[in-house]
Parts: structure tokens; C-alpha cells; sequence
């Protein structure tokens, strides 16, 4: 669950970046014995880059129910007293809202991969084309919102999923 809004800022190299906390719960049940399992809640540090952030800013509000999908990041920095601090963070890829909007419309179902990310550690994702092959490519809807998909070729490579 998303502990705050999210934030976003933008470098001095005019770059957009959003920061939101995020909350991660287990426990919170009775064994069958009768024994008590405590709920144990973690925070966690999302940061987004560029166009994700820039929907991230838009939709992502404290209490919503978020998927989060990136790569987990440690950092090191000297505080202003001079001491060596770790910093740990997910720096996401990938974001989808899990939780609907107050108006009942479901806000944006999923954000797409930001391009171009460059974080210190040197990561930069890259957005992935799927390419189909011409007889699997989508047809225009028939009547009914339904337009079926001609079966892929039998290749025995393939696996059935």
C-alpha cells in the first residue's frame, strides 16, 4: 500500500524522477494450533524515472494498492555530519495500479517502461518490441468487440503457453 504520494521533482539536468514509499505486509493470521502470527509491515523506497514519473505523479496516491516491478538498488552517501549512510531503494520499471480511482474508473490499468534511464549504478532498462509474425498479427474488432486470432503455425519448439 502506497504510505504517501507520490512525489515529482526534476534534475538540474531537467530529467523527471517521482518518489513514493510503499508498504509490504506478512502475517497477520492464527495458526491452526491457535498460535498468533503477527503482521510484520516493511516500507520500501520506489523511485521512477521520466515518463514513468510523470504518471506516477498523476495517479499513484497515498492508500492505493500498487505492482511495483524493478531492481532493487544499494547506495552509499556521507551525510552533513560525514557519516557513511547506505541507501536502499526499487527503482521501478514497470508500475500498475491496483486500486480504483474514487470516481469508480480505473485510472490508468498499467504504466509502460520509461526509456533512457541512466542511475548512478548504471542500470538503464531497455523497452522491449514484441514483433509477431504477420499471421498472428491483430485483425480489426468484428461486430461484438471479438476478433479472433488465426492459430500460429504447429512448431514443435513451442510450448503450448
Amino acid at each position: 500500500m502506497v504510505g504517501k504520494d507520490a512525489e515529482v521533482r526534476t534534475t538540474q539536468g531537467g530529467v523527471q524522477y517521482a518518489r513514493f514509499t510503499l508498504a509490504t505486509s506478512t502475517g497477520g493470521y492464527k495458526k491452526q494450533d491457535g498460535t498468533d502470527v503477527p503482521e510484520v509491515t516493511q516500507w520500501h523506497n520506489i523511485t521512477c524515472w521520466r515518463n514513468l514519473a510523470v504518471m506516477v505523479g498523476k495517479y499513484v496516491r497515498k492508500g492505493m494498492k500498487v505492482d511495483v516491478e524493478g531492481m532493487i538498488t544499494y547506495s552509499q552517501y556521507q551525510d552533513q555530519q560525514g557519516v557513511q549512510r547506505m541507501s536502499v531503494e526499487i527503482v521501478a520499471d514497470d508500475i500498475v495500479l491496483m486500486t480504483k480511482q474514487n470516481d469508480g474508473v480505473q485510472a490508468q490499468p498499467q504504466m509502460q517502461p520509461q526509456q533512457g534511464y541512466m542511475p548512478q549504478a548504471g542500470y538503464v532498462p531497455q523497452q522491449q518490441q514484441m514483433n509477431f509474425p504477420p499471421q498472428v498479427q491483430q485483425q480489426a474488432p468484428q461486430q461484438g468487440g471479438y476478433a479472433p486470432q488465426p492459430a500460429a503455425p504447429n512448431n514443435p519448439d513451442d510450448l503450448p503457453f
